[in-house]
């Protein structure tokens, strides 16, 4: 099943759909002992429902070291309906920040490119959509870089554009990337 199907499935298919997947997995035990998908329609929940719901599965017995938002473009934005649309951008990221501290687990926050980043050999921090203050909040900036023969071929360029706690402007040619996969 490639992706677009398998986002045309129901909630109940697609579970399925995941389920079937992880149990052709060779470390299935570990993979579901580990592993929580959660799929949310989009644009219908703030980070607050989000946090929520990771605090949840914590008080349940499950703390996830990492949670990875796919893609920041879905979360509802909310905020004072006199801030602007960038602003609140900025608020949510803020947000996160404060829940990766106050829940000590990493955020990894998908973000869209903005129309320049589509036709780009390398995809900087400029070429990020919406609010430039969202870039600016997060503590590591990562693009993906990817041209139609690297989608065939399963590949990628990734740079390091931001790294708060080490060293940025790396840029790797070739890395294996598969989203059917999510191999990395």
């Amino acid at each position: 099943t490639t992706q677009v199907e398998a986002c045309n499935l129901s909630k109940e298919e697609y579970a399925a759909h995941v389920k079937e997947k992880l149990n052709s997995y060779p470390d299935k035990e570990t993979a579901q002992e580990n592993l929580r998908i959660i799929r949310l329609k989009s644009g219908e929940k703030s980070i607050d429902f989000i946090i929520d719901l990771i605090k949840k599965h914590i008080n349940k017995g499950f703390r996830p070291d990492l949670v990875m938002l796919d893609y920041f473009e879905c979360i509802k934005l909310t905020g004072p309906s006199t801030m602007s649309k960038w602003d609140k951008e900025a608020l949510i990221m803020r947000r996160i920040e404060a829940a990766a501290n106050e829940l000590n687990i990493a955020f990894w926050v998908s973000v869209q490119g903005n129309r320049d980043s589509i036709s780009a050999e390398l995809v900087t921090m400029d070429k990020a959509g919406g609010s430039l203050g969202k870039i600016q909040i997060g503590h590591i900036i990562m693009s993906i870089t990817r041209s139609l023969e690297d989608i065939a071929d399963n590949i990628a360029t990734i740079a390091i554009l931001k790294n708060r706690a080490g060293s940025s402007g790396r840029v790797i040619d070739g890395v294996i990337f598969n989203n059917g996969t999510c191999t990395i």
